[in-house]
């Protein structure tokens, strides 16, 4: 318990300082919209600005008869460093067993540090970004892998006329289970189509292939919805299917983005103005 309230204060005190260090800007309407890792399974294709500082936050559950589970905060941190290059840090998230008999069981998962780049554009046959990531063994003794476990993430973007996008997404992971380290396969697919300026919905089919060729498939859909181009709500639904039966998904989330921020923070405003 004492390592999930770590988390939970850690991501509290980030947002904290990140709301009160909110710098204005006359030029804020000239910025990118935000663009999220949620709520789909696969990763966006994009990038945040240089100098940007982003926070993408979110509640699930994982109802089955007979046994339920959510997660919280889902928290993702995200640092643009360069035009090419983010940092990125996955906080502790606390697993709910829920209707066990003395009450919700809690456990917290592993954190993860990654680091993301722009490799090309659009519609090409290289992808667009790569993710590179590594878990750090800082959850519960439950289910922590108990290793550093690494992982690469490869997207691809199609763009389509009348603001229709498809996103496709390999992965690959080496996850320690029970002492031994077996691989995974992450493949996505995602299309989706700009409903408004402000509403984009998707849907999306992402299997999980183990080397023992057992297979979890997740069909799912929902809606990302930006206000002010800095903040994002989304919601998702959807279906799994493990080795432990039929799932229902359910999700909602927050994200939210400040610009210069890391500029005005450590002095490097000057620096990454000059850089664009």
């Amino acid at each position: 318990m004492r390592s999930i309230r770590a988390g939970f204060v850690f991501s509290a005190a980030v947002a904290v300082c990140f709301l009160a260090t909110r710098p204005a800007f006359a030029q804020e309407a000239e910025v990118p919209a935000i663009s999220t890792e949620r709520p789909t399974v696969g990763d966006s294709p994009d990038l945040i600005p240089a100098g940007s500082f982003q926070m993408e936050n979110g509640a699930g559950a994982s109802l089955q008869r007979g046994s339920q589970m959510a997660d919280l905060p889902e928290s993702l941190i995200r640092f643009g460093l360069t035009s090419r290059l983010e940092a990125r840090f996955a906080t502790q998230n606390a697993m709910l067993a829920l209707g066990s008999p003395g009450g919700a069981d809690v456990e917290s998962a592993d954190t993860a540090a990654s680091v993301k780049a722009l490799i090309a554009g659009p519609n090409t046959r290289l992808p667009k970004s790569a993710v590179l990531s590594l878990s750090l063994p800082t959850g519960s003794r439950a289910i922590t892998s108990g290793s550093y476990d690494p992982g690469l993430i490869l997207i691809w973007t199609q763009a389509f006329p009348h603001t229709w996008f498809v996103n496709e997404v390999a992965g690959a992971t080496l996850t320690t289970l029970n002492g031994a380290r077996k691989a995974a396969w992450g493949p996505s697919v995602a299309f989706g189509r700009s409903v408004t300026p402000a509403v984009t919905a998707f849907g999306e089919y992402a299997p999980t292939i183990q080397t023992d060729s057992s297979v979890t498939h997740v069909i799912d859909g929902g809606i990302a919805i930006t206000r002010g181009k800095l903040r994002q709500f989304d919601l998702r639904a959807g279906y799994m299917r493990d080795e432990q039966g039929d799932h229902t998904l359910l999700s909602v989330g927050y994200s939210l983005r400040r610009d210069h921020w890391l500029g005005d923070l450590f002095g490097w405003q000057r620096g990454i103005s000059q850089t664009r």
